[in-house]
C-alpha cells in the first residue's frame, strides 16, 4: 500500500541539496533528512525504496496559478459532481475546468470553496496533502474510514 511522505521548506530554494539542515540534533542535507526520514514507511510496500519527485506522472499537482501544491493518493468517487460544482463558480472568462485526474479536483474545489466545504464534499477512498502558498497552511486528510490511511 502506498504512503506519502512531504516536506515543506519555508526556503524553496533551499532544496538544491547543497544546503545544510539542523534537524534533531544533526545537521544533513535534505536528500539525506528525506531518505531518512522516509525510512519510517519503507514497509508500506516493498516495491520501492528512496525517493521520487516524479513531476511526469503529475505529482505532486500544482494549481494553475503555482500557488496550491498537492500530492494524493486513492480514489475520489465523487470527482465528476465536484468538478461540476467548480465550473458552475468559475468566472466566464476562465474557461471550462476539466480535472486532470480524480484526485486533481481536490486543488481546483479547495480554491473556489476552501478547506471546509471541500471536507464535508469529498467521497472514496484517499489520503493527500495539500499546501497553500498564499496562506502558508497545510491540510492533512484521509478518507474517515482510514481505507488509505496517514501514518
Amino acid at each position: 500500500m502506498c504512503g506519502i511522505f512531504s516536506i515543506f521548506l519555508k526556503n524553496p530554494a533551499a532544496a538544491g541539496g547543497s544546503e545544510l539542515f539542523r534537524y534533531g540534533g544533526r545537521t544533513e542535507s535534505l536528500r539525506e533528512l528525506a531518505f531518512r526520514q522516509s525510512s519510517k514507511q519503507r514497509h508500506r510496500g516493498p516495491d520501492y525504496t528512496g525517493l521520487v519527485v516524479d513531476m511526469d506522472a503529475g505529482q505532486p499537482f500544482v494549481s494553475e496559478d503555482g500557488t496550491v501544491l498537492l500530492t494524493a493518493n486513492g480514489e475520489i468517487y465523487n470527482y465528476r459532481q465536484m468538478a461540476e460544482a467548480v465550473n458552475g463558480v468559475r468566472k466566464a472568462g476562465d474557461g471550462e475546468y476539466v480535472p486532470r485526474s480524480d484526485c486533481d479536483v481536490i486543488i481546483a474545489y479547495y480554491e473556489q470553496f476552501g478547506a471546509e466545504k471541500l471536507m464535508e464534499t469529498i467521497r472514496g477512498m484517499f489520503a493527500f496533502v495539500l499546501y497553500d502558498k498564499k496562506t502558508d497552511h497545510v491540510l492533512v486528510a484521509r478518507d474517515p474510514i482510514g481505507i488509505i490511511p496517514l501514518v
